[in-house]
């Protein structure tokens, strides 16, 4: 079988597993903390915005109002949200003929006034702030303490994902709950907060809250990886289950960058809640499937299927914690228990895209069978059609027909993840596919 190019072998590494303002100046109300995640939830729907390129095929991203002057707000969101960051030699380079808009809370569309590029070379943190002018009064998001975020810790993402075909200003806000996992120490592009909440893409740039519903980190990397082999030997992308935020120190360090950023304040107050409790002495399925989350990042697999066994004593319909066991099982080479535990996973929640995803990849690891590739292109296909935008799903679905040596659907399949990846801002994993498809044995492959 002919073999895939060895720029996969840099997959794991680029993953874990994209006008100026003039004055930013944050008055912070005194805090109040949320009782619960539906009051938290209503802070994150009336500072979370959408961010729309205009006259582009993009599905948009996110982010999140941290300051009012005058007429002016200012949104902080993942760079690659608003540039194209596309690669010269040690610099980001963003189009200047792009227009963007920004959708608040209220449905309402404004065009983006100024952009401040943060990041400034490919190993940078990858966030941006933009302006828009409105004489409506919104509301302003208060700004934590990252380092509180613990590993265990209840945090929540906010923003508009393109699901179901949507995208732009289509799209629907959605919020999510997640668990911190751990803390990445040589994080890509500044994401260093990894957690488990569920996203797909279009909450890029979107922001992270803590259970006081104090911003802590903006997201902006999905699909974390790990790396598996594949029939020929070379090294492929599988699911973690994880995803990762920057989180907002790493910003408050960077604010010299911006004029007047003495004049932004950070709530430091504790959130009193001791999130290692739940790893010391679990009591509930969620304590249980928050032990076998961080055993999993620090890769004791057989130890997190022990606990995931516990939380589904528990609350045997609890979705997450079928994948995060069907993952172990993936991890532990032992895919016929992974797609087990994702069949029961699809059955609670049928329309979780990742799912799909993690069950074709575990399909086409099975070698018993002639038709597993196509069953694992059945489950590509449902991921693609719950999340049209989802580069993996394409990029395994083109490996699958490679594998069924139908190269000209393998082809279209890397094509379009390539597109993703740029469109994403995700430059190196677009020229790892261009790679990808020079190998294939066609006399015309470029096609992009």
């Amino acid at each position: 079988m002919r073999l895939y190019s060895n720029k996969f072998n840099n997959y794991s590494s680029m993953l874990f597993g994209t006008a100026v303002v003039a004055a930013i100046i944050v008055t912070l109300p005194t805090s109040t903390y949320a009782a619960n995640s539906q009051e938290v939830a209503q802070i994150a729907k009336k500072t979370t915005v959408q961010i729309n390129n205009e006259g582009t095929t993009s599905p948009g991203g996110s982010g999140v109002i941290i300051a009012k002057e005058g007429n002016t707000y200012t949104v902080l969101t993942a760079n690659h949200v608003v540039c194209d960051a596309l690669d010269r030699p040690g610099e980001i380079v963003c189009s200047s003929d792009i227009t963007y808009s920004v959708r608040t809370s209220i449905g309402k569309d404004y065009p983006v006034k100024d952009i401040k590029v943060l990041q400034k070379s490919k190993n940078d943190a990858d966030l941006a702030v933009v302006t828009f002018e409105a004489t409506e009064d919104y509301p302003v998001a208060t700004l934590g303490n990252s380092d509180q975020a613990e590993i265990a810790a209840d945090i929540f993402v906010a923003g508009f994902p393109a699901v179901f075909g949507t995208s732009g200003a289509a799209r629907d806000f959605a919020f999510t709950k997640g668990l911190v996992v751990s803390r990445a120490s040589s994080a890509i592009n500044g994401y260093s907060l990894i957690y488990d909440a569920r996203t797909v893409t279009g909450n890029s740039g979107g922001p992270v809250f803590d259970v006081a519903g104090r911003l802590v980190a903006i997201h902006g990397l999905a699909d974390t990886s790990t790396q598996s082999k594949s029939e020929t030997g070379n090294l492929i992308p599988q699911k973690s289950g994880f995803n990762a935020g920057i989180p907002i120190n790493t910003f408050l360090a960077m604010r010299s960058q911006i004029s007047s950023s003495s004049s932004i304040k950070q709530d430091n107050t504790p959130t009193g809640v001791n999130p290692s409790i739940r790893l010391s002495d679990p009591q509930s399925a969620r304590d249980f499937y928050a032990r076998g989350l961080t055993k999993v990042a620090q890769q004791n697999y057989q130890g997190a299927i022990e606990d995931y066994n516990k939380a589904i004593h528990i609350d045997p319909n609890y979705a997450e914690v079928y994948i995060g066991r069907g993952v172990s099982y993936e991890l532990l080479n032992n895919y016929e228990q992974a797609i087990e535990d994702y069949n029961q996973a699809i059955r609670i929640d049928p329309n979780y895209a990742e799912v799909y995803f993690l069950r074709g990849h575990s399909y086409s690891k099975l070698y018993s069978r002639l038709d597993n590739d196509e069953q694992a292109i059945k489950d590509y296909n449902q991921a693609i059609r719950i999340d049209p935008n989802y580069a993996k799903a394409y990029l395994l679905r083109g490996q699958s027909y490679y594998m069924l040596e139908n190269n000209q659907e393998a082809l279209a399949n890397y094509q379009k993840a390539a597109q993703l990846y740029q469109q994403q801002g995700n430059i190196e994993l677009y020229q790892l596919v261009l790679d990808i498809i020079k190998d294939l044995p066609l006399q015309d492959n470029q096609g992009l």
